[in-house]
């Protein structure tokens, strides 16, 4: 009963868990086990069922015998991949299979006298596998030690009950006993390997925690220090634009048409770098849930407009034209400042992808009474299996188109 138990057992722990074959034959090796005891004499099962025969019983007390051998060749397979060699071990079982067909195509007293076949084969096939447990003693192998003792023990009992029966040795019946105590044995080895695993497991879990920990750590480090960073360059980009444009106005005198263009760009450039720093800016604040909105009524047009100003300087020398597309007289719920901001970053980066032809901006009042922005360009435009990397921080499309046109991965 005990052993019948132990071989459901695992093959439920494998069931649940079939990545680890050594349950499976583990639970296999414990149900052929069980057999033994059961037909050992016919007397038990034999008196439960008399009708099937003893030649049916004594047939299942011989075939439990490669049974046995196939199930714990199987096993130590799965224990000791590195030393059990796959050609033998087909032998062994491809000759177990051959011994499971006699019963079929013989009569009790035929059957029982090829039991000297049966006990060589169970002689021989033990003494070869308890070679691949040796090895791996000798190899250091964690629970090799384990594995081997239950095999002698195992083995010796055989032995004994081989001699017993060809009348060498005094009938002491020790296989059954040894069969429980190499399964016991066996199964103890298998506790030990699950619980390192779990031990493991815990170790694992309890080093990625810490990892996480450190991880975060260091992310609101990174935070921190884009957030000063970014603090620090406002004001030296507002000092460059401010005195940009003052020189513009005329602060020092009157100015040449190249210089006034070479002091645009310089001011749209602070303003470029400006419009940047607040983009990281808010992309801390918004990840720290910091960001507020001051939404109020905007007119949708005034801010686009405004939007294709500031982002003409950008256009430098090159044949773009920016074309706002007028419809029906919006107004949104939003925050003006936010809203500028969304409008300059996509306007920007269609500005830097495209070389030549048009920039078109549009709204209009969906069915869902939502409000549609759409622009779009004749620039190099998005692969279709790259569209979705739009929506990841500090990402573009195209590593190589990155590096010729310089950006954050914020817009």
């Amino acid at each position: 009963g005990a052993l019948i138990m132990m071989g459901w057992y695992h093959l439920l722990f494998f069931a649940i868990r079939r990545r680890d074959r050594a349950s499976l034959y583990f639970g296999l090796h414990c149900l052929a086990v069980s057999i033994r005891p059961l037909t050992t004499g016919q007397e038990f099962l034999y008196h439960l069922f008399p009708e099937a025969g003893r030649h049916f019983f004594l047939s299942l007390e011989y075939c439990s015998i490669p049974l046995i051998v196939a199930s714990i060749s199987y096993f130590l397979r799965s224990v000791l991949p590195n030393e059990f060699r796959l050609t033998p071990a087909r032998i062994i079982v491809l000759a177990g299979g051959l011994l499971l067909c006699i019963p079929f195509f013989t009569n009790a007293l035929e059957l029982s006298r090829m039991v000297g076949l049966y006990q060589i084969y169970l002689l021989l096939a033990g003494l070869y596998l308890m070679g691949p447990a040796i090895l791996a003693v000798w190899r250091r192998h964690e629970g090799a030690t384990i594995i081997l003792s239950g095999g002698v023990i195992l083995y010796l009992g055989a032995m004994n009950d081989v001699l017993s029966a060809r009348g060498i040795l005094p009938t002491v019946q020790l296989g059954a006993a040894n069969l429980l105590v190499f399964v016991g044995i066996q199964a103890a080895m298998l506790s030990l390997r699950y619980a390192r695993s779990f031990r493991q497991v815990q170790t694992l879990s309890a080093e990625l925690a810490d990892k996480n920990t450190e991880l975060t750590r260091l992310d609101q480090l990174k935070d921190e220090f884009l957030a000063n960073t970014s603090h620090e360059l406002r004001t030296p980009l507002h000092g460059i634009i401010g005195i940009t444009e003052s020189i513009l106005h005329g602060a020092t005198g009157p100015l040449d048409e190249s210089t006034r263009e070479n002091l645009r760009l310089v001011a749209a450039s602070g303003r470029r770098l400006t419009n940047m720093v607040n983009d990281v800016l808010d992309f801390s604040r918004a990840r720290h849930g910091d960001l507020v909105l001051q939404c109020r009524p905007v007119d949708l047009a005034d801010a686009i407009d405004m939007a294709l100003s500031l982002a003409a300087p950008l256009v430098r020398d090159r044949p773009i034209d920016l074309i706002h597309i007028r419809g029906e007289p919006i107004r949104v719920y939003a925050d003006p400042d936010r809203l500028a901001q969304i409008l300059i970053n996509l306007l920007g980066n269609a500005i830097k992808f495209t070389r030549e032809g048009s920039i078109r901006v549009n709204a209009e009042v969906r069915g869902d009474g939502k409000v549609e922005i759409a622009i779009s360009d004749t620039g190099i435009g998005i692969p279709e299996d790259k569209q979705d990397l739009i929506f990841e921080s500090f990402t573009q499309a195209d590593g190589s188109i990155g590096r010729q046109y310089s950006g954050t991965g914020l817009g």
